[in-house]
């Protein structure tokens, strides 16, 4: 059966273990200034506290409780990637195949089905491409331009 707790009953047992206040709350999971206002009176530990005062007190490993989380650490954020363009020049954007071997449309840039861009400059945000034999218009962003893969072309 524990004892009930008193101020001067912790004090004694403490002392007579041999544990100083700092040790004992290390121990225990508490601050030392809090194992200081219990040995004053200022305070009544908890129960659960007080059992583990007890424990540590009588030399056996009290159970703590877990510890609180932790916020993660954080990983700074990289530079987002920036392309540039020689205005004139042509180019192949196509894409990167997935981690099946897959292209998106299913069509295999590799077969020569990919189309060939002539650059014309920077709208905002936008690289705009002309398309060399249909004369349609393409834009990307950087952001849209990750994981393509840009090859300068002659025409």
């Amino acid at each position: 059966m524990a004892e009930a707790f008193t101020p001067e009953l912790l004090r004694s047992l403490r002392k007579s273990s041999g544990l100083t206040i700092k040790k004992l709350g290390t121990l225990v999971g508490r601050s030392s200034e809090t194992i200081s206002s219990y040995e004053k009176g200022e305070y009544k530990p908890p129960r659960n506290v007080w059992e583990r005062i007890q424990s540590a007190l009588a030399g056996r490993k009290p159970k703590l409780p877990p510890a609180p989380l932790q916020p993660p650490v954080l990983e700074p954020i990289p530079d987002p990637p920036s392309f540039t363009f020689a205005e004139g020049q042509c180019y192949s954007v196509r894409d990167s195949p997935n981690s099946a071997g897959f292209y998106a449309g299913g069509i295999n840039p590799m077969s020569g089905a990919c189309c060939i861009f002539r650059y014309e400059g920077k709208d905002g945000i936008h690289h705009c491409f002309r398309e060399t034999r249909g004369g349609w218009r393409r834009t990307y962003t950087d952001a849209q331009l990750v994981g393509k893969i840009i090859e300068e072309v002659e025409k």
